[in-house]
């Protein structure tokens, strides 16, 4: 259920040498991880690329269709 700010809180498991490259360099930017995971959502929702996934399947993060 929504916050009353509009804003959800999310639990994932990811990669922990994944998270930690992710991370490192989010703080070198200056970036916040929250914002970063958000905008990737709102580009998959945007594009499309949710009706292209199959059951099960993760969108590709490094050489897929995409490029992403």
């Amino acid at each position: 259920m929504p916050k009353k700010n509009g804003k959800q809180t999310i639990s994932l498991s990811v990669d922990s040498k994944t998270y930690e490259e992710f991370t490192g360099q989010c703080r070198e930017k200056g970036l916040i991880i929250s914002k970063q995971v958000e905008n990737f959502m709102k580009g998959q929702v945007g594009e499309g690329m949710l009706a292209e996934a199959q059951p099960g399947e993760g969108t590709q993060a490094k050489g897929g269709k995409h490029g992403k």
